[in-house]
C-alpha cells in the first residue's frame, strides 16, 4: 500500500494545500505602511506642555508652602526699601539656593527699575540694585534662554518630581 492511499482525505488535503498557502502568503502584496497623522503629534505636543505647565503650578504651590513669609509682607519690606515705588512685577523664585520674592519696584522719574530680594523665609532684604532699561532687556533675553531651556528638558517620568 502507498503512503498516500494511508493518508486521511483530510490529511491529503492539507499536504497539497500547504503550499499553495505559502506560495500565496509570500507573493501576496504588503499593506502600504502609514505614518502618524500630524494632529496626533500635535495632540502629543499639546499634552506634553499642558504637563509641563501643571508641573511648574506644583513646583510654585510647594514654594508657596515652603515660604514662612507672605507675598503681602514681603512686598511691604521691599516698598520701604524703596520709597515712593510701585510695584511693577513679583515672583517667588530660588535663586542661588533661597527662596526668594522678587519684585521689580518702580520710581517716577527715575529710568529702569530697582530690583528689591527679599528671603521668603527671614523677610529679611537679600539683595537690592538698579537696573538700568539695558540690564533690564539683557535680564529679558536671559530668562527667555532659561525657559526656551526649559521648554527643551524632557519630561520627568510619571511620578518623578525634578529638583
Amino acid at each position: 500500500m502507498t503512503r498516500l492511499s494511508r493518508m486521511t482525505p483530510l490529511a491529503v488535503a492539507l499536504v497539497f494545500a500547504l503550499p499553495l498557502t505559502l506560495e500565496a502568503q509570500q507573493t501576496a502584496p504588503k499593506p502600504p505602511v502609514v505614518k502618524a497623522a500630524p494632529a496626533k503629534a500635535k495632540a502629543s505636543k499639546e499634552a506634553t506642555e499642558a504637563k509641563e505647565a501643571k508641573e511648574e503650578d506644583d513646583d510654585e504651590d510647594a514654594m508657596k508652602k515652603e515660604a514662612t513669609i507672605s507675598e503681602a509682607a514681603a512686598r511691604a519690606t521691599a516698598l520701604k526699601a524703596v520709597p515712593g515705588g510701585v510695584v511693577q512685577d513679583h515672583e517667588l523664585e530660588r535663586e542661588d539656593g533661597k527662596l526668594i520674592w522678587s519684585y521689580d519696584i518702580k520710581v517716577k522719574g527715575k529710568s529702569g527699575i530697582e530690583e528689591v530680594a527679599v528671603d521668603a523665609k527671614t523677610g529679611a532684604i537679600v539683595a537690592h540694585a538698579h537696573e538700568t532699561p539695558k540690564d533690564e532687556q539683557k535680564e529679558a533675553a536671559e530668562d527667555a534662554a532659561k525657559a526656551k531651556a526649559k521648554a527643551a528638558k524632557p519630561a520627568a517620568p510619571a511620578g518623578v518630581k525634578r529638583p
